[in-house]
C-alpha cells in the first residue's frame, strides 16, 4: 500500500472552533499547566499527605525544576503534558495549521509534540531525570491520560512511594542506631 500523501496548509480557524478549545494552553515558567493544576487538586482533595513544593529546584548545580516534590522523602512528580501533542500555529502569521488530505478535503488540526517531544526536549528531560536519580530521588510520570482515567491511582501512587520512602529511611536510622552498640 503507497504512503498516503498529506499536505500542511494555513486555514484561519474561527473563533471558539472545537481545535482551538482543546489546545491547552503553552506552560509559562513559574505557572502551572491545566494539568499540573488537576494533579495540584487531586493531591489536595484526596487529603493524602502534605502538600507538595511546586516547580521544585533539586540540583544547585542546575536550573531543573521538578513538577511536584516532597523534599523530606525526595520524591517527586512529573506531569508529561505533551503527550497527545498540540495544535500548530505558524510562527511568520500566526494562523493555525491544518491538515489537507490528499484528495483536498480538510482534515484535523496539525498536531506536533510540546517542545519535551523534540530531540532537544528528549535530550533535556533525560538529563534531568538522570541528575534527580543520582541525587536520591524517585521521580514519578504521569500523563494526561493518567490523570483523565486514573487519577485516583496516580494519588495512590504517589502516597504509597511517600511511604514507602519513609520507611526504608527509619530502618536505616534502626540499622545505623544498632550498629553503634
Amino acid at each position: 500500500m503507497p504512503p498516503r500523501s498529506i499536505k500542511i496548509t494555513h486555514v484561519k480557524l474561527p473563533p471558539g472552533s472545537p481545535g482551538l478549545k482543546r489546545r491547552a494552553a503553552p506552560k509559562r515558567k513559574g505557572k502551572q499547566s491545566d494539568l499540573e493544576a488537576r494533579f495540584a487538586d487531586l493531591w489536595a482533595q484526596s487529603g493524602t499527605g502534605p502538600a507538595p513544593l511546586e516547580q521544585f529546584r533539586f540540583d544547585s548545580t542546575r536550573m531543573f525544576r521538578l513538577d511536584f516534590a516532597w523534599p523530606e522523602s525526595r520524591v517527586a512528580v512529573e506531569i508529561d503534558g505533551g503527550t497527545l501533542g498540540r495544535g500548530v500555529q505558524c510562527h511568520a502569521c500566526k494562523v493555525w495549521v491544518r491538515v489537507r488530505k490528499a484528495d483536498g478535503s480538510l482534515g484535523g488540526q496539525a498536531r506536533m509534540a510540546s517542545g519535551h517531544g523534540t530531540g532537544k526536549g528528549l535530550q533535556a528531560d533525560a538529563e534531568k531525570n538522570n541528575r534527580a536519580a543520582l541525587l536520591g530521588w524517585a521521580v514519578l510520570h504521569f500523563t494526561s491520560a493518567d490523570l483523565r482515567e486514573r487519577p485516583g491511582e496516580c494519588v495512590k501512587q504517589v502516597a504509597d512511594l511517600i511511604q514507602m520512602r519513609a520507611s526504608d529511611e527509619q530502618a536505616i536510622r534502626q540499622q545505623s542506631f544498632i550498629g553503634d552498640f
